[in-house]
């Protein structure tokens, strides 16, 4: 894992080196080859949240986005400027340093917490709080299925090394989906819950409900926790230990002054009152769980406060969902972006008998689909809030395969009693025609003449794959758009 960390930091400089020497071309072919060793987007959406992106784009699970934020040049990313080009200087990256502050392995899961610096040719420093999660395939490469960067807040000097800690969990049981969409409500809950003791019975209530709440849903119990909480900083940023937990979100702990109590009440002095969970990348391996993107908490008064969030969690033998990382940042967003949720996730199935995917947003349907046949891919797309045009689902039971279509015309054709396709009502809205524009993500549909079944997919990378493969795929263009 450590040669991992240093085998990413040697390659954003090669990056730099080679734009220095050879200009974007070069930059672009050396990008694209780390990333495609480095990260895990051969075979999934990975959970990347840089450091400098901002809504609407600021997560990027697919490889044309993390290729944009490298490197930039990509009209449906126009912020990107390519951050691995150059420092903010313009000058050339030269140097690194890394700081772990709590390294976890698991099996074949490995996650670091710490301070990454970065050191340009004109002596300049950069800083930012990371989080890596890797998988090690059977070749014994390490791949990045996760990478949270927030730009760190340096009051103080950050951590020193020895406070590294490192722990191994042993828990063997598998995580759902539904697993994690009720762990997600759950922590949000529990957030308002403690807001409400607050009001109603005082710090001391507060501060007894929150001792039980992190006891219940964190791994504190088992060893350190990457805990990385969106209001802290340096020398504090991170809360490996039960008391730094307790007191981010309670505050009244004089070895932590700067801490205010995030669950007491919002910045407006208003107690938390409902929230909005967003996923944009869900991730299941085994007994380990990740997820990336946004909460929306809103307060009494009305104020609504958002953050990058990622949680990871193992889950033990009695059922327990733990949360073993924690890793929060406050959103970026231009002024022209609503601060209000953009989407609702479609998550995508693969049907092991058949080849065949699903996708779904109905909890009911992922509780009973889950098992021997069906097994979880991730978030397929986000269908979202500004769509007008209906996304329809249909069944045809000869193939034993589902499609999908924004057409109405192709919709109306596909109701007769003739098509051989049974209605299955709608899966949310996408982008009409007229709303699409150039930051708009296309969602590929392709077709297998031997199976007879389709796919859609927002990865280009996926598209590629398919289409330069033998097996049988063919391009019909793109479906719609996201």
């Amino acid at each position: 894992m450590l040669a991992a960390q240093k085998g990413w930091a040697d390659a954003l400089l090669k990056i730099s080196a080679d734009y220095k020497t050879g200009g974007y071309s070069k930059a672009k072919a050396t990008a694209t080859d780390v990333i495609l060793a480095a990260y895990n987007y051969q075979y999934s959406p990975v959970a990347f949240k840089p450091t400098l992106t901002s809504a609407p784009q600021t997560f990027r699970p697919t490889f044309e986005g993390a290729l944009s934020y490298f490197v930039g040049g990509n009209p449906a990313y126009p912020n990107d400027k390519g951050f691995a080009l150059e420092s903010p200087t313009g000058a050339q990256w030269i140097s690194y340093g890394i700081e772990n502050n709590v390294i976890q392995l698991d099996g074949d899961l490995a996650i670091s917490m710490g301070n990454i610096s970065l050191t340009d040719a004109a002596g300049k420093k950069t800083v930012v709080d990371k989080t890596f999660g890797w998988d090690k395939s059977s070749d014994g490469t390490m791949r990045l299925n996760l990478h949270h960067s927030s730009e760190a807040q340096l009051n103080q000097a950050s951590l020193p090394a020895e406070d590294l800690r490192q722990v191994a969990s042993n828990s063997s049981y598998s995580v759902k989906l539904t697993d994690v969409l009720s762990a997600q409500t759950g922590w949000c809950e529990a957030l308002i819950k403690i807001s409400a003791d607050y009001k109603s019975g005082g710090f001391s209530k507060a501060k007894a409900t929150a001792e039980n709440v992190i006891d219940q849903a964190y791994n504190y119990q088992f060893g350190p926790v990457a805990f990385k909480p969106t209001l802290t900083s340096a020398p504090q940023t991170f809360r490996p230990a039960f008391d730094g937990a307790l007191s981010y979100f309670v505050g009244g702990n004089s070895e932590y002054p700067n801490d205010k109590g995030f669950a007491l009440e919002s910045p407006t002095g208003a107690p938390w009152s409902s929230f909005k969970v967003e996923n944009k990348v869900v991730q299941l391996d085994g007994d380990s769980a990740l997820s990336m993107g946004n909460i929306y908490l809103t307060d009494a008064a009305g104020a609504t406060t958002v953050v990058d969030k990622t949680w990871g969690w193992n889950k033990s033998s009695d059922g327990t969902m733990r949360l073993n990382l924690h890793h929060s940042s406050g959103v970026v967003k231009p002024e022209s972006h609503p601060l209000s949720p953009s989407g609702a996730p479609l998550y995508r199935f693969l049907d092991r008998a058949d080849g065949s995917h699903l996708f779904t947003n109905n909890v009911k349907e992922i509780d009973a689909i889950t098992g021997a046949r069906f097994s979880y891919e991730g978030i397929g797309f986000n269908t979202p809030n500004n769509g007008t045009q209906a996304l329809y689902r249909f069944y045809n039971s000869s193939r034993d395969a589902h499609f999908y279509t924004a057409s109405e015309a192709e919709k109306n054709a596909l109701v007769a009693p003739s098509s051989g396709y049974a209605f299955e009502g709608t899966v949310g809205n996408v982008l009409a025609s007229g709303s699409v524009v150039a930051t708009s993500a296309p969602v590929y549909r392709l077709f297998n003449a031997s199976s007879g079944k389709h796919l859609f997919t927002i990865d280009q990378l996926e598209r590629s794959n398919l289409l330069a493969s033998s097996t049988g795929w063919a391009s019909e263009g793109v479906g719609f758009y996201v």
